[in-house]
This record gives structure tokens, sequence and C-alpha cells, in this order.
């Protein structure tokens, strides 16, 4: 394996973790020592008062609240995954809840005794009980909609309450206004108030005061903590004597939280807003809600993406904008007791970056580990229904996120999480069968953990490709094993020369070569329109696939049309019930819950389009500027901030085709020394073969379906050979530069995308004419030095433009005859 070299990175910190050697049997079967400590840690709380009780003899009945909740992936959504989709595709997340979820009579046996489980549709889904009754776009684009969701949790910890207390859960109208007041949209008055402090004289107002309102509107830091705070109050209030009298006696409220993707993030952000709320509450002491202490037993996330705003796929944003910005790290105080974050090894999409857990100085939180898995985006966090791109073809057992699925039950299991278990291992556990029988697994919750031997023995083989491995300190139920020097980047960089040595084998070679992906079972597999009978490559496949996919989409708008005006015949009915949420189907059975948005059926096609893009980048040939990619693996220049003058920013690698010589030449190495001969099955050992046919038949394509998603264009600065971005808070694994365009032609040119910002052999950064080939250099005077801190660079350059907007304006309105005076 090549050595793994500096290319246009920075210093890396803390190893990360692999993950353990995965059992054959899957990790649902239980020892009754391992169902007895998980009891124990449920119960620790209830027995240690028992004892102090029995010592003081005072009445020993207590019991705790164990509120797990669930914050799904984007695009993902459990009702129409699981009891809809055909075939059902629910996420990790998804299985998750139903593995907590008791139904009928033992729903209400789990709720007595404390027990409550609530779950949060993804960004871009119906979530009825808010007010979004449809799949939505800006979900998949901004993660518009995350806030409501993470303020809904927190809420759902007063309604768990309530209903401990009053036997009655808090009506869905009172609800779903509280977030909606929780919500900070109406910031947006306060944005438009701090501009207009700026050009405007308010006598007795500091200038100081006047300028950090505008820096402060400009850079979105506008806060509803104070919102979220008196909402939960208001709600708690009335419940605060009803604590001091409850029998049995409440002792604490033990939370259990998870998240995919942008649902990860939504969850970091659950345990950022939490912490402050126990900091600050006038109702309890630190730490508390009515004197009860909170704390988060176990956080389980899946490949943190949180892409708030707009993310990297416009060069210039983060995606840390709204309720994502300054909320990512794991709090500090001890509120979490344990998190895992397991993190996708070949996951490329630039506007996918992933946010490390890892702190900024290099360390990790000492209660936390950082594993990183083979696959994509879903092929950690789920999702992927079975056959997707031909992949997983015979069951969904076969699924790669089926390993991190039972890996999560291990970890929150051991943490204490009151999931349920097989009925097998209940009966094991006598004391555990009678006194929480509501946890013996539902079959529909077993079918969901089938796990294939296949992928078992593949992912196994897998782990022999990370080179710096340790055996793991203990043999807990789960006990990855941390690197003893691999940093998570260094590990993603390992495996992402493994992922183009295969690329190099399924797609650089010539379609008669026997491994051509053509010649694979996965891309035969792959679906295709039923009306399109020539493959992909064929000349007359562009005009027969676009003809079927326009009549397909027009098809699903039309049904989402239907789906919209029969819901509202019905939500005209109940206008005056705020507690009113749509029921799936009206009385003709017809449905009145949005479907998903377009989706083509052109896998195949797909993936052709992505084995070209790969070859011709492989081929040293530029990507087609017709498609809007980037150009040589730079960024295309956009605009950040319309306030500030429509000035435009990019973001630029300060030297980005050493990355992609990196990836290149190592897997070049690789394709020759191991990944050709397995093919030619001249290994002496089955590993690397296996390897491959995890490549083959479980990893997916996550940003060939990207560069055809509803976005309508590739993704702005993707590449086949650009790492992924990772963020360290503020910190970057890259080093950066920014380059700010100010001519009035430029930025007309590259919104019409007639205009791109590269830069040449010679390191000369230059604005390239599309229309006419003209190239014109940008001055060094408008590039900044490299950095891997973005954002604070950014955060300057906008504070000193809104600085010189302002006194501008001041000076402008100072010198005019007609100058107003607000008083």
């Amino acid at each position: 394996m090549p050595a793994i070299t500096g290319w246009n990175k920075t210093e890396c910190g803390a190893p990360c973790w692999v993950p353990p050697e995965f059992p054959e049997q899957g990790r649902l079967v239980l020892t009754p020592k391992q169902i007895e400590a998980n009891y124990k840690k449920i119960v620790a709380e209830e027995r240690l008062y028992q004892r102090q009780a029995s010592q003081l003899q005072q009445d020993r009945c207590c019991k705790s609240l164990h509120i797990s909740l669930f914050f799904d992936g984007t695009n993902n959504n459990e009702p129409y995954d699981t009891n809809i989709a055909t075939p059902a595709h629910p996420t990790n997340i998804a299985k998750l809840y139903h593995a907590s979820t008791a139904t009928g009579i033992e729903a209400n046996q789990a709720n007595e005794q404390g027990f409550y489980s609530f779950y949060m549709p993804g960004v871009g889904t119906p979530f009825p009980e808010i007010g979004t009754y449809d799949y939505y776009a800006d979900g998949l684009k901004y993660a518009t909609g995350g806030e409501s969701r993470i303020n809904w949790a927190l809420i759902q910890i007063c309604n768990a309450l309530q209903h401990t207390l009053t036997q009655s859960f808090i009506p869905n109208g009172v609800m779903k206004t509280a977030v909606k007041n929780m919500d900070s949209d109406k910031a947006m008055i306060a944005h438009t108030s701090a501009v207009m402090d700026a050009i405007t004289i308010r006598p007795g107002m500091p200038s100081q005061q006047t300028v950090k309102n505008y820096k402060d509107a400009q850079q979105g830091k506008f806060s509803a903590r104070i919102d979220r705070l008196q909402q939960i109050e208001s709600i708690l209030a009335p419940l605060k004597d009803k604590v001091y009298y409850f029998k049995p006696q409440l002792l604490n409220i033990k939370l259990f939280v998870y998240g995919f993707s942008r649902g990860a993030a939504e969850a970091r952000t659950f345990a950022t807003w939490l912490d402050e709320i126990l900091s600050t509450s006038a109702l309890s002491s630190k730490g508390s809600l009515l004197e009860l202490p909170v704390s988060i037993e176990f956080m389980g996330i899946c490949d943190t993406v949180p892409a708030v705003g707009i993310a990297n796929l416009v060069p210039g944003f983060s995606g840390h904008n709204g309720w994502a910005g300054g909320t990512q790290e794991i709090p500090r105080s001890g509120l979490v007791k344990r998190c895992c974050h397991f993190v996708a090894a070949h996951e490329q999409r630039q506007c996918f970056s992933l946010d490390s857990i890892r702190y900024p100085d290099g360390t990790y939180p000492s209660n936390a580990v950082e594993v990183v898995y083979p696959g994509m985006h879903s092929d950690i966090g789920g999702g992927y229904p079975q056959g997707d791109q031909g992949k997983a073809r015979d069951s969904d057992g076969e699924l790669l996120s089926q390993i991190i699925l039972h890996d999560m039950y291990a970890a929150a299991f051991e943490a204490g999480a009151p999931l349920s278990m097989l009925p097998a291992n209940l009966s094991l556990a006598p004391n555990v069968m009678e006194k929480q029988s509501f946890r013996k697994m539902s079959e529909s919750s077993i079918k969901e953990f089938k796990i294939s031997s296949n992928l078992v023995s593949r992912f196994n083989a897998w782990r022999t490709t990370i080179t710096d491995s340790t055996s793991p300190v203990s043999q807990g139920l789960y006990s990855p094993s941390q690197c003893n020097l691999f940093s998570l980047e260094n590990v993603i960089e390992e495996q992402m020369i493994w992922m183009t040595a295969w690329r190099i084998a399924r797609f650089a070679c010539s379609r008669q070569n026997p491994h051509n992906i053509t010649h694979q079972a996965f891309f035969q597999h792959a679906a295709q329109h039923s009306d399109v009978t020539v493959p992909p490559w064929d000349p007359l496949f562009a005009k027969k696939i676009d003809i079927a996919l326009s009549n397909e989409e027009k098809a699903c708008n039309d049904n989402l049309d239907i789906i919209k005006k029969n819901r509202k015949l019905e939500e005209d009915k109940f206008a005056n019930n705020p507690d009113w949420v749509p029921p799936k189907v009206n009385e003709k059975g017809e449905p009145l819950i949005g479907t998903p948005l377009y989706d083509a059926t052109n896998a195949r096609g797909q993936l052709w389009d992505a084995a070209l893009s790969f070859r011709r980048r492989y081929d040293d040939n530029l990507n087609d500027i017709d498609d809007f990619h980037s150009l040589q693996g730079k960024w295309i220049i956009t605009i950040v901030d319309s306030l500030l003058q429509e000035e435009f920013y990019g973001l630029m690698h300060s030297e980005p085709e050493s990355e992609y010589l990196y990836l290149k030449e190592n897997a070049q190495t690789l394709y020759t020394s191991k990944i050709l001969p397995a093919l030619n099955h001249e290994n002496k050992t089955t590993d690397v073969a296996l390897v491959i046919d995890l490549y083959d038949n479980q990893i997916h394509d996550s940003r060939a379906w990207f560069m055809h998603s509803e976005l309508g264009i590739r993704e702005l600065a993707g590449d086949y050979f650009l790492m992924r971005m990772i963020y360290f808070g503020q910190k970057w694994n890259k080093y950066c530069s920014v380059v700010l365009i100010d001519d009035e032609n430029f930025k007309q040119k590259i919104v019409s995308r007639q205009g791109f910002i590269i830069q040449d052999n010679n390191e000369k950064v230059a604005y390239i004419d599309n229309t006419t080939g003209e190239k014109s250099i940008i001055p060094n005077s408008q590039i900044s030095f490299p950095t891997d801190e973005f954002d604070v660079l950014l955060s300057y350059i906008q504070e000193q433009k809104s600085l010189e907007i302002y006194v501008n304006n001041q000076n402008k309105l100072l010198s005019s005859p007609n100058t107003i005076l607000l008083t």
C-alpha cells in the first residue's frame, strides 16, 4: 500500500476508530450477562433511590423517564418508506425507532413505566404534526425545516413529562404553535431592521452598536435562544408542582438520541440547545428540568452532514448557516455520556461535507468514538432499497447499511438504551421479561435486522484494507479499534485510493474489456426505464430516455397535484381545529399526504455517465464545461451575499492538481499490485476478491445519482478525484483561498454560466470567458492566503465589507440635504 503522504491538507488530529470484526450471527444475539448489564443501567438510579429510601424507611416507589428521539435523514420518511414504498426501504434510524417502539397495550405499559419514543421525519419530507404535508425540494438543497424538527424534539421531552404527570399528551395544536414560535424565521424582521440601522441615523444609538447589528444581520447570528427557552418554560411551568407531589417519585430524565445525515446534525444541535436550556432555565437548577437531572445517555449518529442554507454545492458556503451554525460540537458540559459517530469512507459529494466530532484542537471528546465504515452516505445511514443501482439484488439483508444497523444497536444497547430484544434473548432474563415485557422485538423488526452471510464475509475482508488499526481495548458488545496513528483524514484517504483503484478497473477500461462496468451483474441489473430498450451508449439512448423520463415526471407531478387538491378539501372542513392532522387517506381511500418528488428511473444511464466522467478525468481530459462542472477540479465562483453589493467570492484549493495526482498515482499502483491480479484470479488470498465483491455488490455510487438529481445540474464542484471536505468546528481538512471578483461583466457571465474561474498550470488564477475563450488574470491582491479556517476568513471579509458599506452610506446621508433623522 502506498504511504500516506501530504498533498493539500492540514495537520491531522488524534487517531480515529475502525469497526470490530462482525460476527456471523449478527449482534442481536445476546448473552444473559449482556442483557443484565443493560437492565442494570436502565434501573441504576431507581435501585440507588430504593436502597436509600429503605435505610430511611421511606416510600421506595420511584421511576426514571427514558426518552428516545430519532432524527431521520434528508428525504427519508419512516411512514412512507416503511408502509407505502415498494420495496420498503426505511433507514437505520427508522429501523432503530421500530426496535424501540411498542404498540397497542404494550405501548401503554411502556409509557406507564416511563419509556417513550419519538420520531422526526427527515427534512424534505412530510411532517403533518407541524403542518408539512408534502415532500419539498428545499429540504434536499438547503435542509429547510430542520429547525422545526429540533424544536419539536425539545417539546417532546415536555410531552413525555406531561403524559407521565397527567396521563394526557400535549394537544398537537399547542405543540405546533410552540414550534412556530420557537423558529427563527422572525429573525428576518430583525435582519431588515439592522439593515435600516445601517443606512439611517438614530440619535442616541452608538455607532459601534449600529455596525454590530448590521454585521450580525449579515452573518445570520440572530438567535431564537430566548424564544426556545420561553416556550419550553411556558409548557413546563404548570407541571412544576405536580413533579414535586407526584408518586411514584420521578428521579431523572435519560435521553437516547439517534440521527443520520442532516438528522445527525439536528441531533447535535438538539444537544447544544438542550444544554443551553439546562444552564439558563429559571424553573430549575443547572442541568435539570423541573429539578429532574437530564442526561443524554447515548448519542448514535451516522455521517453528519449539516448542509444548512447553501452548502458546499455553491462554493463560498460551508453549509453551517441557520441552526447548524456553531451548534455541531458535542457539549463539553458532560450532558452526553456516550457518543458514537459512524462515518462513510467513500462519500465524495462536495455538498455532503462531513462534520467530524473531533474538536478543532485535534482531540476527541473523552466519551466518544468516530468509526469509519465502507460505503457512501446512505450505505451508512441506510435508506437504499434492495436492488438500487443493481446492489443488494437478492435481499435487503445484503445492504451494507445492515452492518452499521447492527453495530449501532449494539453500541446503544451497551450504553443502556431500552431497545427491544429477540424473544429468545428476553427469555434468558426472566427478571427483565417480567418487568419489561414490552421490550420483546416484533416480527417485522426482526426482519428489518436480517443480514447476509456474504455481506459479513465481504465486510470482514474489507477491514484488512485499513493498514493502521489495533486490537480493541475491551471485548464489549461493541468494541471498535482505535488506530495507532491514522486520523480520520488518513483512513479516508487510504479508502479513497482503494475506491479509485476499483474504478480504474470498472470505469477506465474499454467497454470490450470483461472487467468493464457494462459486463458486471450490478450494472446489468440496475434499473432502466421500461420504454427504453437500447443501452446507454447507443446514439438513440439520449433521445429515448428524455422522452420516457419527461412522461414519467409529468405523471408524478400530476399525481402530487391531485393529492394536494384532495387534502385542501379536507383541510377546509377542519379549518377551526388547531389539532387537526390530515389522515393518510380520505373516505374514498385517496391519499392526503404527499408522495416523494420525482426521481428518474435511470440508474443504468447514471452509472454509465459516471463511468464516462471518471474516464475523462483519468485520461487527463477536462470535465465538460457545458455540464457546468468545475474546470480541472477547481471551484466555480458564485455570489456569497446579495446584501454585500453582490460581491463574488470563490473557494479555491491552494494546490488543486496535487489531490488529483495523489489519488490517481496511488490508485494506479494499488490497481496494478492488488486489484488486477485479483480480477485475473492470481491472488493467493481471497480477501482482495471479497473487497472487490463488496464494491461491486454493496457500495453504491451516490455521485452518479446526484449528477442527475432534482437539483437540475451536476454538482458544481464535484469530481471523482476530489477528497471529501471535512469540518472540525471552523477548521477544514484542506487549505483553501478566497477569490474576490468585482468586475461587473465577469459577474454576469458567471451567473449565466458563460464564465469560470480557473488556476492554470503556472498557478495564475484567471477568469475564462466560455463564449470567446478569452482569459483575464485576477490580481493576487484579490486572492487570500491559503487557510484551513475559511469560515473565519470569509466572516472577516464580510465584516470589513459591512463596515465599508455602513460608512459609505452614513457619509452619503450626512451630505444629503434630505436626510431624515429617526426619533
